[in-house]
Protein backbone atom coordinates (compact mmCIF):
# COMPACT_ATOMS: atom_id res chain seq x y z
CA UNK A 1 0.00 0.00 0.00
CA UNK A 2 1.39 3.32 -0.96
CA UNK A 3 1.74 6.20 1.48
CA UNK A 4 -1.09 8.75 1.41
CA UNK A 5 -0.96 12.48 1.86
CA UNK A 6 -2.76 13.95 4.81
CA UNK A 7 -5.45 15.43 2.53
CA UNK A 8 -6.32 11.92 1.33
CA UNK A 9 -6.83 10.41 4.77
CA UNK A 10 -10.22 8.80 5.24
CA UNK A 11 -10.64 8.30 1.50
CA UNK A 12 -9.53 4.68 1.43
CA UNK A 13 -11.76 1.83 0.39
CA UNK A 14 -12.34 -0.91 2.93
CA UNK A 15 -12.27 -4.40 1.47
CA UNK A 16 -15.71 -6.02 1.35
CA UNK A 17 -17.75 -3.01 2.50
CA UNK A 18 -19.16 -0.22 0.42
CA UNK A 19 -19.85 3.19 1.93
CA UNK A 20 -23.58 2.48 1.81
CA UNK A 21 -23.17 -0.82 3.74
CA UNK A 22 -20.82 0.80 6.20
CA UNK A 23 -23.19 3.61 7.14
CA UNK A 24 -26.58 1.86 6.84
CA UNK A 25 -25.80 -1.36 8.73
CA UNK A 26 -26.67 -1.19 12.43
CA UNK A 27 -23.48 -2.15 14.24
CA UNK A 28 -24.90 -1.77 17.75
CA UNK A 29 -24.22 -4.92 19.75
CA UNK A 30 -27.34 -4.58 21.89
CA UNK A 31 -29.58 -4.62 18.83
CA UNK A 32 -27.85 -7.79 17.68
CA UNK A 33 -28.47 -9.39 21.08
CA UNK A 34 -32.15 -8.38 20.96
CA UNK A 35 -32.48 -9.81 17.47
CA UNK A 36 -30.85 -13.07 18.52
CA UNK A 37 -33.06 -13.45 21.60
CA UNK A 38 -36.13 -12.84 19.48
CA UNK A 39 -35.16 -15.53 17.03
CA UNK A 40 -37.06 -18.78 17.18
CA UNK A 41 -33.87 -20.87 17.15
CA UNK A 42 -32.53 -19.15 20.26
CA UNK A 43 -35.85 -19.62 22.07
CA UNK A 44 -35.83 -23.32 21.24
CA UNK A 45 -32.28 -23.75 22.56
CA UNK A 46 -33.16 -21.90 25.74
CA UNK A 47 -36.26 -24.00 26.32
CA UNK A 48 -34.27 -27.18 25.74
CA UNK A 49 -31.63 -26.10 28.26
CA UNK A 50 -34.13 -25.05 30.92
CA UNK A 51 -35.85 -28.43 30.69
CA UNK A 52 -32.55 -30.37 30.86
CA UNK A 53 -31.58 -32.42 33.90
CA UNK A 54 -28.29 -30.50 34.20
CA UNK A 55 -30.11 -27.20 34.68
CA UNK A 56 -32.59 -28.67 37.18
CA UNK A 57 -29.76 -30.28 39.16
CA UNK A 58 -27.71 -27.07 39.27
CA UNK A 59 -30.79 -25.07 40.34
CA UNK A 60 -31.38 -27.54 43.15
CA UNK A 61 -27.73 -27.31 44.26
CA UNK A 62 -27.79 -23.50 44.24
CA UNK A 63 -31.03 -23.35 46.23
CA UNK A 64 -29.57 -25.80 48.78
CA UNK A 65 -26.40 -23.70 49.00
CA UNK A 66 -28.49 -20.56 49.57
CA UNK A 67 -30.35 -22.29 52.41
CA UNK A 68 -27.03 -23.40 53.94
CA UNK A 69 -25.67 -19.84 53.70
CA UNK A 70 -28.75 -18.47 55.43
CA UNK A 71 -28.41 -21.05 58.21
CA UNK A 72 -24.71 -20.24 58.60
CA UNK A 73 -25.40 -16.51 58.78
CA UNK A 74 -28.13 -17.12 61.36
CA UNK A 75 -25.80 -19.26 63.53
CA UNK A 76 -23.01 -16.69 63.19
CA UNK A 77 -25.34 -13.84 64.16
CA UNK A 78 -26.51 -15.85 67.16
CA UNK A 79 -22.90 -16.51 68.17
CA UNK A 80 -22.06 -12.81 67.95
CA UNK A 81 -25.13 -11.92 69.99
CA UNK A 82 -24.18 -14.49 72.64
CA UNK A 83 -20.66 -13.06 72.73
CA UNK A 84 -21.85 -9.47 73.11
CA UNK A 85 -24.38 -10.44 75.78
CA UNK A 86 -21.76 -12.27 77.89
CA UNK A 87 -20.09 -9.44 79.84
CA UNK A 88 -17.07 -11.49 80.96
CA UNK A 89 -16.08 -12.61 77.46
CA UNK A 90 -16.77 -9.19 75.97
CA UNK A 91 -14.77 -7.32 78.64
CA UNK A 92 -11.82 -9.70 78.23
CA UNK A 93 -11.91 -9.14 74.48
CA UNK A 94 -12.00 -5.33 74.94
CA UNK A 95 -9.08 -5.49 77.38
CA UNK A 96 -7.01 -7.54 74.90
CA UNK A 97 -7.92 -5.14 72.10
CA UNK A 98 -6.83 -2.10 74.13
CA UNK A 99 -3.55 -3.84 75.04
CA UNK A 100 -2.87 -4.55 71.36
CA UNK A 101 -3.60 -0.92 70.47
CA UNK A 102 -1.20 0.25 73.18
CA UNK A 103 1.57 -2.01 71.82
CA UNK A 104 1.05 -0.59 68.34
CA UNK A 105 1.07 2.99 69.58
CA UNK A 106 4.21 2.41 71.66
CA UNK A 107 5.93 0.89 68.63
CA UNK A 108 5.12 4.01 66.59
CA UNK A 109 6.57 6.35 69.19
CA UNK A 110 9.95 4.82 69.92
CA UNK A 111 12.79 7.29 70.56
CA UNK A 112 15.14 7.75 67.65
CA UNK A 113 18.75 8.84 67.18
CA UNK A 114 19.67 11.12 64.27
CA UNK A 115 22.77 13.23 63.49
CA UNK A 116 20.88 16.23 64.92
CA UNK A 117 20.14 14.48 68.21
CA UNK A 118 17.54 12.27 69.88
CA UNK A 119 13.84 12.65 69.01
CA UNK A 120 10.85 11.17 70.81
CA UNK A 121 9.47 9.54 67.66
CA UNK A 122 9.95 8.98 63.97
CA UNK A 123 7.23 11.54 63.30
CA UNK A 124 9.00 14.18 65.39
CA UNK A 125 12.30 13.55 63.61
CA UNK A 126 10.59 13.79 60.21
CA UNK A 127 8.96 17.07 61.24
CA UNK A 128 12.36 18.43 62.34
CA UNK A 129 13.87 17.66 58.93
CA UNK A 130 10.76 18.86 57.10
CA UNK A 131 10.19 15.54 55.32
CA UNK A 132 7.52 12.84 55.29
CA UNK A 133 7.71 9.87 57.68
CA UNK A 134 8.28 7.48 54.77
CA UNK A 135 11.30 9.53 53.70
CA UNK A 136 12.60 9.29 57.25
CA UNK A 137 12.22 5.51 57.08
CA UNK A 138 14.22 5.56 53.82
CA UNK A 139 17.00 7.44 55.60
CA UNK A 140 16.96 4.82 58.35
CA UNK A 141 17.14 2.06 55.74
CA UNK A 142 20.02 3.57 53.74
CA UNK A 143 21.99 5.09 56.66
CA UNK A 144 21.49 2.76 59.64
CA UNK A 145 24.59 4.11 61.38
CA UNK A 146 23.17 7.68 61.45
CA UNK A 147 19.42 7.11 61.83
CA UNK A 148 18.20 4.37 64.20
CA UNK A 149 15.80 3.60 67.02
CA UNK A 150 17.05 3.72 70.60
CA UNK A 151 16.20 0.74 72.77
CA UNK A 152 14.27 1.67 75.89
CA UNK A 153 13.58 -0.53 78.89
Amino acid sequence: MEKQNKSEWGNIELPGLTDEELFTTDWNHLDAVKARSASKEYQEKLTKYLSSDHYKKSRKEWSQRAKTDKQYKKRRRQGIDNFLNDPDRYNEWRKNLEAAKDRIIRAKYKPMQTPDGIFESLKAAAAHYGIHVSSMRDRMKHNPDKYYYIKTT
